[in-house]
């Protein structure tokens, strides 16, 4: 027990000691304690009573969120103190526990990692006191003050918090593992619940939960519910019931097809079509007439005949044929709905949200097709593939970085929130209410104008061009006044069609992406599979690391027919247009040459065929790997032009797949090492630097865009979604202080010495 003997004359540093002392007895009664919630919420009374502030929180860190989670609060209005967590970095108290540093603000407005929790009136309190909680190297959680009056915390203040969290850290680390043991067992959850993941977009869906699958089954079997039946079994009525709703169901499809056409002009005439095979399949409707004839009422006929399709795809062991099981769920459910036998009657996904372990993004089409309001799945996205898809259909998804799926509940209440990046489950009737709300404001707000060209504040043009995943994203370029297609993606239609489409199916799809583009220049980037764009149907074995393995060039050059394929394909649709084609993953100048010779050999070919074509396509290369950067200026002079990715650049440069949820954080764009990698590659294409261009994901980070518009870059290329706020960025840059900008960043050496600049220099997110 601490000693009150020699207490600090201070007044002040004697109430502190005081509360250390009192603190000291709290830890020893922690064992007596009727609950943990009721232990720390006496903490935090104590503590906000003798340090005469308005509120004092602790928050607790939970590993398998990966977040700081609310456990007890004085003074915020919160009804569930566990629907308020933030992300490590995420505020001022995720930073101060990020970083493991006490923060004092006086005005914690102005901090700019300041974020006020919507909904617990936080914004109110200016003074603001964060102090991480460690046991040794272990951080454990932050202690936080927050007071009405500014300035209302001093540096004894800071010391007095650090003691007192120093002295309660072995008994709260204590509390957060018996938390964790207890939410991993069988007790229930407490819901509302609200969950951290990393959002697709910042989109916003509401809707019931439908559990599409766990990670206990490869597929979840269509099950009928016990209700008691009203009506006594007639073999005519149940065989007319089945033939309405057989017709019903093939009636949307077609529907749902034609209106695909446009959306999603990649897929349209695949989409659904296991769908209406199986439709048309005498074996599998027969079999459902046959087990009503049988004595089977028409929705029992529907699920038995399904499930048992569903079981003999899943055994094959083709895994196209495999894959095809969830097609057969969805129609199986889609008829079952059709009987009018379930809540809904339109046989699709409207006013749901699916929520699944892994998907395919074939199945996150036939999703969006359907009308889920949004998805909620597994993994890490960022810029993950899928995560690109379902932002270029506008589908909300939400991947969580931890396997919570378990807590949500099939038919539970489900908000998506992509602009703060959380889910929550089962929202009280405020919090429902006010994103309701949300979601009408958006569907009523007009789009942003976007200036037709891009001036920075002294008058430099800067192009911005548009990154194109789908067909429908050339539409979005254009509303935006993209100056052209910077990159098209070219596999997203082998994606979601998971196989390869024919020389003259890519020639209508690429004629769709250049035809509206006419005058502007349009780069379409050849097949890059691998990595975490993998074609299941192609490989007969996974790979180890498969972003190091066959993927790319080096998957095109190994497939000649593939590669001519889309070649040509890509060449008889640039007619008359200003056409680039750009290979990926470009390690060599031996392989941009190899890639080169097999436009050469397309070229003579469609001349000799006689084949309308572009004659004369410009020839690029894509700098994403350490060894490009290395040979930038080979290339250069090699080469039309050369695009630096971004997206894999960062993740070769610093070894972190993007996709790894344990170290996604890692994944920084304005890293000392990236910025000096983007220096070189400027510096190496020398007079070409109007020829050079930056994509991906990381220009939309305010730092990196000011480095590239300061290194002398005047062409970059976003999704559409992002051009309207990077076009605003860019008129409020000036290129000198860009330039002393650029260099300042170059010297800096230390990840936290680059962001303390970024913060003083207010170089933060553009939102």
């Amino acid at each position: 027990m601490i000693s009150k003997e020699t207490i600090n004359p201070n007044k002040k540093e004697n109430k502190n000691f005081e509360l250390l002392c009192d603190m000291a007895e709290l830890t020893a009664l922690f064992e007596s304690k009727s609950s943990l919630p009721e232990f720390l919420s006496d903490v935090v009374g104590m503590v906000g009573a003798h340090m005469r502030s308005d509120v004092c929180s602790v928050y607790l860190y939970h590993h398998q969120e990966d977040a700081l989670i609310l456990r007890a609060t004085k003074g915020l209005k919160v009804a569930n103190t566990t629907m308020v967590s933030l992300k490590p970095g995420e505020g001022i108290t995720g930073k101060a526990f990020e970083e493991s540093r006490s923060i004092r603000e006086g005005r914690a407005s102005q901090n700019p990692y300041f974020k006020p929790i919507p909904g617990i009136e936080e914004e109110m309190y200016e003074a603001f006191l964060a102090v991480p909680i460690r046991r040794g190297v272990n951080r454990i959680g932050v202690l936080t003050l927050q007071d009405r009056k500014k300035n209302a915390f001093s540096h004894h203040d800071t010391r007095a918090l650090k003691a007192i969290a120093s002295q309660l850290a072995a008994t709260l680390e204590n509390a957060e593992a018996l938390i964790e043991f207890y939410q991993t067992s069988e007790i229930p959850v407490g819901y509302p619940l609200l969950v951290n993941g990393v959002s697709a977009g910042s989109g916003i869906a509401i809707g019931k939960a439908h559990i599409l699958r766990t990670r206990s089954e490869s597929f979840a079997p269509l099950i009928l519910s016990e209700s008691e039946r009203t009506r006594p079994f007639s073999e005519t009525e149940e065989l007319v019931l089945f033939a309405k709703s057989l017709g019903a169901t093939k009636t949307q499809l077609e529907s749902m097809q034609r209106t695909l056409d446009i959306q999603v002009a990649e897929v349209a005439d695949l989409i659904f079509s296991a769908h209406l095979l199986m439709l048309r399949d005498e074996k599998f409707s027969g079999a459902m007439q046959e087990s009503i004839h049988g004595g089977e009422f028409a929705d029992r006929a529907i699920t038995s005949v399904v499930n048992r399709y569903v079981q003999m795809f899943l055994h094959h062991d083709n895994p196209r044929i495999k894959e095809k099981a969830q097609d057969i769920l969805d129609l199986g459910n889609r008829l079952l709905r059709n009987l009018g036998t379930t809540e809904t009657s339109n046989g699709d996904y409207s006013g749901q949200v699916v929520v699944t372990p892994d998907i395919f993004p074939s199945e996150l089409v036939k999703l969006a097709a359907q009308n889920a309001a949004g998805v909620v799945t597994l993994g890490s996205g960022h810029t993950a593939h899928v995560a690109l898809l379902a932002r270029s259909l506008k589908l909300p998804t939400l991947f969580l970085q931890s396997d919570v799926l378990s807590l949500i509940r099939q038919g539970s209440n489900l908000i998506v929130d992509g602009s703060h990046e959380q889910l929550h489950v089962e929202p009280d009737t405020k919090i429902l209410k006010e994103f309701q709300g949300i979601l009408k404001t958006r569907s009523s707000t007009l789009p942003i104008d976007c200036p037709r060209v891009s001036l920075t504040i002294d008058g430099t043009v800067v192009k911005v061009l548009a990154n194109v995943n789908l067909i429908q994203d050339v539409e979005a370029a254009q509303a935006c006044h993209a100056e052209g297609v910077g990159l098209y993606r070219s596999e997203f239609p082998f994606l979601v069609r998971n196989d390869f489409p024919s020389e003259e199916e890519q020639t209508r799809l690429y004629r769709r992406v250049l035809e509206p583009m006419e005058g502007k220049e349009v780069v379409i980037r050849t097949l890059d599979v691998g990595g975490d764009k993998l074609l299941g149907v192609h490989h007969t074995h996974r790979e180890n690391n498969p972003f190091l393995g066959f993927r790319g060039i080096r998957f095109s050059l190994s497939n000649p027919e593939i590669f001519s394929d889309q070649l040509r394909a890509i060449l008889r649709a640039g007619v008359d247009r200003d056409l680039r084609i750009m290979f990926p993953m470009i390690s060599s100048l031996d392989e941009f040459l190899s890639a080169k010779e097999q436009v050469d050999l397309a070229l003579n070919e469609l001349a000799n065929e006689g084949l309308t074509h572009n004659s004369k396509p410009l020839i690029g290369a894509m700098i994403e790997l350490p060894a490009a950067v290395e040979i930038a200026s080979d290339l250069s002079k090699r080469a039309d032009f050369l695009s630096v990715g971004t997206n894999d650049l960062i993740m070769y440069t610093l070894a972190v797949d993007r996709t790894n949820e344990q170290i996604g954080t890692m994944y920084t764009a304005h890293h000392p090492a990236v910025l000096r990698s983007l220096d070189r590659i400027i510096k190496g294409v020398g007079r070409k630097i109007s020829e050079l261009s930056v994509c991906g994901e990381a220009v939309h980070d305010p730092a990196l865009l000011t480095f590239l518009v300061g290194r002398g870059v005047r062409k970059v290329s976003v999704d559409p979604n992002r051009i309207p706020k990077l076009k605003q960025r860019i008129q409020e840059i000036t290129l000198s202080k860009a330039a002393r900008t650029a260099k300042d960043l170059l010297r800096v050496r230390t990840l936290k010495e680059m962001d303390a600049y970024i913060v003083q220099n207010g170089l933060s997110t553009i939102g």
